[in-house]
């Protein structure tokens, strides 16, 4: 049996035969040089399809990685010189809050005051305040260095030792006795010792009383 082509299966023929060839010539130009097809790129810029990853503000997308992008710190507890305060802070994205603890200030101290002055009897005694809070601490200071010594027996039992200054100068408080009447001081030799004067050396004293009736 004889297949005789019309000239209308010619045309047909010749048309699916350019087809062909346009295709393979299209697809062995875009292969690189192992024979692989070659794509164009992808369009960064669109949204929601392809590799864009732009965040408002400057962030991560907590839909694509789930990171937070968070706003400034708005205190809520305000800290004190001693106890710690609370900031809050909150993602510009989802809205979600954040809270963490702001340390304690701290006291913010003046300058040492004098309390009590020092002399070469008695500690003094300093003072320095919070401006902030008012809190204050307290340190003692040393006596004074004492040049002369008067030891003292007051007849009460035990001795004090009252320290002089270079000076020399000194000044004893009459003391008291319960039922009996100071008479004054006397030193070792039984001679008066008046109760203000100057001495230029160590010297002993005891109170002379009488008993009242």
């Amino acid at each position: 049996m004889k297949f005789k082509l019309t000239k209308k299966n010619w045309i047909i023929l010749t048309a699916t035969l350019l087809v062909v060839l346009v295709f393979l010539f299209a697809c062995g130009r875009n292969k690189n040089p192992q024979g692989e097809p070659v794509y164009g790129e992808t369009d960064s810029t669109v949204p929601n399809g392809g590799n864009d990853t732009t965040v408002p503000n400057g962030g991560t997308d907590s839909g694509v990685h789930g990171e937070h992008v968070y706003g400034e710190a708005v205190s809520t507890v305000a800290p004190t010189c001693t106890e710690a305060g609370m900031v809050q802070y909150t993602c510009t994205v989802c809205g979600e809050l954040k809270t963490e603890e702001v340390p304690p200030l701290g006291h913010s101290f003046g300058g040492w005051i004098t309390v009590i002055e020092q002399t070469v009897n008695q500690y003094g005694l300093e003072r320095r305040t919070c401006g902030v809070c008012g809190f204050y601490e307290e340190r003692t200071t040393n006596k004074l260095p004492a040049k002369y010594h008067i030891t003292i027996d007051k007849g009460l039992g035990g001795v004090l030792y009252w320290g002089v200054l270079e000076d020399g100068v000194y000044s004893l408080e009459d003391p008291v006795r319960l039922g009996y009447g100071f008479l004054g001081w006397e030193d070792d030799s039984g001679n008066p010792f008046a109760s203000e004067g100057v001495i230029n050396g160590d010297i002993k004293i005891s109170a002379k009383w009488e008993l009242l009736d």
